[in-house]
């Protein structure tokens, strides 16, 4: 076969390789659909609500909204001690979602594009990882079912911004595929560097562990990898104490918001007491209802997801609910980033796409979801809060 022959023939042989893997092109045709719709709903939002020019968006202030300013400034700038008050800067944000953007901006020329780039691609790859994920138990029906309800879910949005959840999915939704795939080295160190990215995403860790001790593992090498889990999961605190000695500066920074350390069951009674005394006509209603409904819709679901899924997955479920719902707002919305903490709950996604085989559930959750999507994308694109 000649050279000239063959170099017509590579793009068939690249167009076999699209067309057998099936998560690859879920993975991108719903995920980059998803994400074009965005932005075009970004390009038309600044008509939709009566706010001020300055609060109107350019496409990247839309997308740069909210935490997406704050990751800027902390690739930028990293963390220092604010002698005003004894906090650390910037301490909220974990940081190796910063940390790759300062190093990609070295190569693209905009901090504010590296962290696009890095969290519209990871979020690709979470969409890959997930349909793999859910095929070991329910097949391709399930699966793409589990890749639609993430991107209807009403702050899905979130993964097209400047925000790290897409960065934490990927890598903890990839260390639950290798965890069930029985690669338990790249299982652990994918735990431990999800934990890097955000507070909350240190249960993948957890439900790593839990399903290591199901299967009664004791092999030597395992404590290795879990060691570099663990090293990578405590890299920041120790940081954080050893630069300032404060390890926990990303719990007690969030005092200067107003925000305090509550139980779940706290957070949820003064949802329901502020559900009470708002008017049903205002905003904060609706946003502090639908955090309700999602609560319950995902302490409901734990024992289905214990005895459909797994008990590691409903342990991952339970902590990052009970992490969601330790801060609390006295003075606004309580459980105020709940809808976007529980984002890393795919468990209860996965559950939900089984559930969905039954047509009224499916109907339910799309003429649900769908609406308020739109909705709380085109607030937040325009400056409102949403989570």
């Amino acid at each position: 076969m000649s050279e000239h022959t063959a170099s017509w023939r590579q793009p068939a042989r690249w167009l076999g390789w699209w067309r057998s893997d099936v998560s690859l092109r879920l993975a991108l045709s719903y995920g980059l659909g998803a994400k074009l719709g965005l932005l075009l709903l970004l390009g038309l939002c600044t008509g939709l609500f009566p706010v001020s020019t300055e609060r109107k968006p350019s496409i990247e202030k839309g997308l740069m909204m909210w935490d997406g300013n704050a990751f800027v400034l902390n690739a930028e700038e990293g963390y220092s001690l604010d002698p005003a008050d004894g906090h650390v800067r910037n301490s909220a944000l974990f940081p190796l979602y910063p940390l790759l953007g300062r190093y990609v901006a070295k190569v693209v020329g905009s901090t504010s594009l590296a962290l696009l780039l890095i969290a519209n691609l990871a979020s690709l790859g979470f969409l890959y990882y997930l349909h793999r994920l859910v095929r070991l138990d329910f097949g391709e029906a399930v699966a793409e079912r589990a890749l639609l309800l993430v991107l209807l879910y009403p702050v899905s949005f979130i993964y097209t911004c400047a925000y790290s959840e897409s960065l934490s999915l990927l890598l903890g939704v990839a260390s639950l595929y290798y965890m069930r795939t029985n690669r338990w080295g790249l299982a652990w160190v994918l735990a431990g560097a999800a934990g890097m990215t955000r507070v909350n995403a240190l249960v993948f860790g957890l439900a790593v562990l839990v399903e290591w001790l199901a299967q009664r593992r004791w092999r030597e090498r395992d404590w290795g990898y879990m060691a570099i889990s663990a090293l990578l999961a405590a890299a920041y605190p120790l940081y954080l104490g050893w630069s300032f000695g404060k390890p926990l500066a990303f719990v007690t920074v969030q005092e200067r918001w107003g925000h305090v350390q509550a139980w779940p069951w706290g957070s949820f009674w003064r949802s329901l007491v502020y559900a009470w005394e708002q008017s049903p006509r205002t905003y904060n209603f609706a946003l502090n209802l639908f955090n309700l409904l999602m609560f319950v819709l995902a302490v409901g679901s734990l024992v289905a997801i214990w005895r459909r899924l797994r008990p590691s997955y409903a342990v991952l479920t339970a902590a990052l609910v009970f992490v969601a719902t330790m801060l609390s707002s006295p003075s606004g919305i309580p459980m105020f980033a709940f809808l976007r903490y529980v984002m890393l709950a795919v468990p209860l996604f996965v559950m939900l796409a089984v559930w969905s085989e039954r047509p009224w559930v499916r109907a339910l959750l799309i003429w649900w979801w769908a609406p308020l999507l739109g909705i709380f994308a085109s607030m937040f694109f325009c400056g409102f809060w949403i989570c």
